[in-house]
């Protein structure tokens, strides 16, 4: 970090450092542009324009499909973790077609199971019960943890958007949390939720994983950037007693979301359909994890003491729903600022909406665009033309072509929508005009690494 940056906004200095590692990875591989380029078939172009499409159908048919359910019948599959022979198919099945599932993995001890460490040691040994006491040794006492719990009110519980309703937060240590638990008349209104676990060991220090992240939850936009840049991430810890509960919302910036039961059960009731009334419920199991598609909405009741660990994440197949996320909040924040008389033109304005933007939903115009010229980036860095036509992981290809497509196509539809103001908004959020200057023009070399048989897409 250069001296004069010591005074910045915490937020200023990541999005630089994120930036000035974009310029880096380009410039680097726009010496041998040839061997980065990326060939798009036509198909693969066919497939993202009719991305909308396909999940709408997908979407319909599935509630259109639950009238002629008899009682024998689950209203999702569930998937065996070892029979998945295809993380691609599974991607293309639910991801794409924005479908929900559940996954059972296989606890044997000569099974691979990506959390087999959490199965040992968040159980105690009969695995009837969780074992506080992991908590008290790895994590600490005095730990401060975020109970939530409703207010009595009666409001509805979705507000405009159909997020849920804000809860209370108390913040008490883990050594109270655990004696809460252990009452006799436990207190169901609090549970432990939204704990960044993964975020608070790695400050701690903890070299060893808790888990690996299944394979067929990978491919993050999201998680990677906001861990190397900013020290945030969407990975959670749930931890409550029965009749805990999240009231009726869809997840936060429209972002796919998958919960993995290490202890206890949970009833998730689904909401949708063409009049968005009809619903249905799943009973989620100890070694299952759900797969939650974006938008749609649910509810999830702890049947018991249960304890999880949930991601939230966004990949190629949902981040147009994170574009319209953001920019349905950035209207309500540009009404807002004009009632306050900060007029659209004056020169805190898109400092002003960039900032309340990320303060709603976690992220901002710059700090998503950036993090797609990072994957970008990344994808073009480990791409060589080469071994790409020589390599028989043609599905591996594929997937990676889509990506660098996908990814492209929203830089460009970004960098060229004027009502965005893209370039002043980097302005804003970097405070500086050099850089953002900097991020059109990498942009625009990454993009043009993207191509068709008639050139740059």
């Amino acid at each position: 970090m250069d001296d004069d940056e010591n005074d910045l906004p915490e937020h200023a200095i990541s999005m630089r450092s994120a930036l000035r590692q974009c310029v880096a990875l380009i410039d680097v591989f726009q010496k041998d542009s040839s061997r980065h380029r990326v060939r798009v078939r036509r198909q693969t172009i066919d497939s993202i324009e009719s991305l909308d499409v396909q999940r709408d159908k997908a979407y319909h048919q599935f509630w259109d499909r639950l009238h002629t359910l008899d009682d024998s019948e689950a209203p999702i599959p569930t998937l065996s973790a070892r029979d998945i022979s295809s993380h691609y198919k599974f991607r293309q099945d639910y991801h794409f077609r924005n479908l929900p599932c559940l996954i059972q993995y296989d606890e044997s001890p000569n099974c691979s199971n990506p959390f087999a460490r959490v199965n040992e040691e968040w159980r105690t040994n009969d695995r009837q019960h969780i074992n506080s006491r992991w908590f008290l040794d790895h994590v600490g006492t005095e730990i401060q943890v975020p109970l939530r719990y409703y207010s009595m009110s009666d409001e509805a519980t979705l507000d405009s958007e159909g997020r849920a309703a804000e809860c209370e937060t108390r913040q008490v240590s883990m050594s109270e949390w655990t004696d809460l638990l252990s009452m006799e008349q436990q207190n169901h209104s609090y549970y432990l939720k939204d704990w960044h676990l993964v975020a608070l060991l790695r400050e701690k220090k903890h070299t060893k994983p808790l888990y690996t992240c299944p394979k067929v939850f990978q491919h993050d936009l999201l998680n990677p950037f906001l861990t190397e840049f900013t020290n945030g991430d969407y990975k959670f810890c749930y931890w409550g007693p029965s009749y805990s509960k999240t009231l009726r919302h869809s997840d936060v910036l429209h972002s796919f979301s998958w919960s993995y039961n290490v202890h206890g059960t949970k009833k998730w009731t689904f909401f949708g359909g063409r009049d968005c009334n009809q619903q249905f419920t799943v009973i989620q199991k100890a070694g299952q994890a759900m797969f939650v598609p974006c938008t749609w909405q649910h509810e999830v009741e702890n049947s018991e003491t249960t304890l999880s660990i949930n991601h939230n994440w966004i990949t190629v197949a949902n981040v147009d729903k994170t574009l319209g996320c953001l920019l349905v909040e950035l209207r309500e924040i540009h009404s807002e600022l004009e009632g306050w008389g900060i007029c659209e033109t004056g020169d805190t304005f898109l400092e002003a909406s960039e900032s309340m933007l990320r303060g709603c939903v976690g992220l901002n115009i710059t700090s998503f665009f950036l993090m797609l010229l990072w994957r970008l980036s990344q994808l073009l860095k480990s791409f060589n033309a080469q071994e790409a036509v020589e390599s028989d992981e043609e599905a591996a290809a594929a997937e990676h072509e889509f990506e660098c497509c996908r990814i492209s196509r929203m830089i460009n539809m970004m960098v060229n929508d004027d009502k965005l103001q893209l370039e002043g908004r980097l302005e804003a959020a970097t405070l500086s005009k050099d850089l953002a200057s900097e991020a059109i023009r990498v942009a625009a070399v990454a993009v043009g690494c993207v191509c068709d048989e008639d050139g740059p897409l």
